[in-house]
């Protein structure tokens, strides 16, 4: 707030949850964090004022509101901002790189785990050199919903065992969610996975 005189500036802060008319008052208290704050005098003998107010946003603030309501002695009525029906976005945190087991058919799984994502849709590809037939290869996803209202996927990709003695071997995952500006991917080439690859070596010997 700005070009004000005198300086009797007061502000209020407002909830309005989604599906509710009424507004519940917002205090300094629990997850909310009002900074005091005092109006700065300007050349012209004005005041200017900024109030803000700190939160860190959940899932459950989805489609609410948040309004500031600036009353003075000058206005006739009071002023009124809102930020609009909150859109909430959590990015996908990667739990570890691409991690590789063997089954006991001696297929190879890569999996990896994505953490705390909001909301759920979120897209993941696997793909892996040099290519084989998809009809041997299988995905599973799993979901959890996490107790903050967030998500957690683990994603696992299933290919034929033998592939992996190949030295131009490379298994690769992309994912891609709206609050991310570009997909994220990571890799695991023959070199990174000799754990998986002697105990294939050692099924194929067993055999």
């Amino acid at each position: 707030m700005s070009r004000f005189y005198p300086d009797e500036l007061s502000v209020d802060w407002f909830l309005k949850e989604k599906g509710k008319e009424e507004l519940t008052n917002i205090n300094s208290s629990g997850r909310y964090k009002i900074p005091s704050s005092s109006s700065r005098p300007q050349p012209n003998k004005t005041f200017t004022h900024t109030a803000l107010l700190e939160f860190f946003p959940s899932p459950a603030d989805e489609g609410s509101e948040f309004i500031c309501r600036v009353n003075h002695p000058g206005l006739e009525e009071p002023i009124e901002r809102t930020t609009g029906p909150l859109q909430v976005l959590g990015k996908p945190e990667l739990q570890q790189p691409i991690k590789l087991s063997v089954t006991d058919s001696g297929d190879v799984v890569g999996c990896i785990t994505l953490l705390n994502f909001y909301p759920k849709d979120i897209r993941i590809t696997w793909s892996h050199e040099p290519p084989q037939n998809q009809k041997e290869t299988s995905n599973e996803e799993k979901y959890t919903d996490n107790t903050d209202g967030t998500f957690k996927l683990d994603s696992q990709y299933k290919i034929p065992g033998k592939i992996l003695g190949n030295p131009q071997f490379k298994m690769k995952v992309s994912w891609k969610h709206e609050s991310m500006e570009r997909p994220e991917h990571r890799e695991i080439s023959i070199q990174d996975s000799g754990e998986a690859k002697s105990k294939i070596t050692r099924h194929i010997k067993g055999k």
